[in-house]
């Protein structure tokens, strides 16, 4: 039995290791870490890009970004339904000073649309009556 703690390999050291062992001494470590680190820069980093109709291209999110996706969404949304349900009262009353703040602008919004066709008509007959002064 030995002491010594086995340091366990990386992803991409292990896959370093089964590239070599199928090419043998073709390619240099420095160029096979290049290569192996831009392939993991690639398929965990990089956006999918997919070929849509009349040759234009459809991006997709990188892997990474799924892989996580899949992995919180979960976790993130317990911790966002427990932070509503204990949060209840503060969030009610955020809610209400916002609509009514926005319900003010609202209306001033809508009668301003309403009778900005009414407020030009008016603009213009009185700038008619001052030039026939």
């Amino acid at each position: 039995m030995t002491t010594e703690i086995a340091k366990q390999q990386s992803f991409q050291e292990r896959i370093k290791e089964r590239i070599r062992e199928s090419i043998g001494e073709l390619i240099t470590d420095e160029e096979l870490s290049k290569i192996v680190h831009r392939a993991m820069e690639e398929v965990f980093f990089d956006p999918i890009v997919k070929e849509a109709r009349w040759g234009a291209k459809q991006y997709e999110q990188p892997f990474i970004h799924k892989l996580l996706r899949e992995l919180l969404e979960k976790d993130v949304r317990k911790a966002v339904d427990e932070y509503m349900s204990s949060n209840q009262g503060a969030i009610a009353k955020e809610v209400r000073s916002v609509v009514e703040q926005g319900i003010g602008q609202t209306v001033i919004n809508a009668l301003t649309y309403r009778f900005s066709n009414e407020m030009i008509d008016l603009e213009k007959k009185i700038s008619e009556s001052i030039k026939s002064l």
